[in-house]
């Protein structure tokens, strides 16, 4: 059981329970910060054990960051600054992530695909947790060298 005032009554019993391995389980919807439960657990034997758990909880909303782009041995290249994965549209910006072309490798930092000097990419990356800009992350329109 669970409680998030510790006082009796108000305790309510997990949703996934009385399991062979011991190990209980309840889907919560928390906002960020500070979390206190308080834990109760009953045995067959009717043995009680009752603890406190605390902990703080941090929500990342943010899409991976872009650290690098260039080009490399005729491959795009993409450097994010956590493992993320990419995909692209060679359109514009109004595509959903998974109607994109995906840019191996997913779970990574680096990023690739063909390079097409006649072509615009219009990149999106994100997360293990799927945070994405609503917009593209990086927009990348070749141009001739300038030296």
């Amino acid at each position: 059981y669970y409680s998030v005032n510790g006082e009796e009554g108000d305790y309510i019993s997990f949703f996934d329970t009385n399991n062979a391995d011991g190990i209980s389980t309840q889907m919560q919807s928390l906002p960020s910060g500070q979390h206190d439960y308080n834990i109760r657990c009953i045995d067959e034997g009717g043995n009680l054990v009752e603890d406190t758990l605390s902990f703080n909880l941090d929500i990342d909303e943010n899409a991976p960051v872009i650290a690098r782009v260039y080009e490399e041995d005729s491959f795009l290249k993409i450097v994010t600054v956590r493992d993320s994965e990419c995909s692209y549209s060679l359109n514009d910006c109004d595509f959903g992530f998974d109607e994109g072309t995906e840019m191996p490798y997913a779970n990574t930092t680096t990023h690739v695909t063909d390079w097409n000097k006649d072509d615009t990419y219009y990149i999106k990356c994100r997360d293990e947790f799927r945070n994405e800009e609503a917009d593209c992350s990086l927009i990348v329109r070749p141009t001739g060298n300038f030296f």
